[in-house]
C-alpha cells in the first residue's frame, strides 16, 4: 500500500493532476473492510494522460505470537463469531 501511495504522492508533487480512489471491501455484514482497492489516473499539467494503475491490499495487522491477521475477517476467540458486526463497539 505504501509503495502505491508513494507513487501517487510523487505524481502530485511533480504537478500532475491525479484522480485517486480507495474503495473498502467488506465481507458479509462486517463493519471493518478485509481489503482496499486503490486506483489512480494521472494527467500532466497540459491535460495529457500520464498513466494509471490499480492494486488491492489486504487489511492486515501483525500481532506478536500470532503473525499476520486480517482485521476484516476477525473471529471472537471466546464465541467463534465474526467481529465486529453492526451495533458492536
Amino acid at each position: 500500500m505504501l509503495d502505491f501511495e508513494d507513487t501517487v504522492r510523487s505524481l502530485v508533487d511533480s504537478q500532475h493532476v491525479v484522480r485517486y480512489e480507495v474503495t473498502p471491501v467488506y465481507t458479509g455484514s462486517r463493519t471493518v473492510p478485509h481489503e482496499f482497492r486503490m486506483s489512480y489516473t494521472a494527467w500532466n499539467s497540459r491535460g495529457r494522460y500520464a498513466g494509471a494503475d490499480a492494486t488491492t491490499d489486504s487489511n492486515l495487522i501483525y500481532t506478536a505470537g500470532r503473525g499476520w491477521k486480517n482485521l476484516g475477517t476477525a473471529i471472537d476467540s471466546r464465541t467463534g463469531a465474526d467481529v465486529p458486526l453492526p451495533g458492536q463497539p
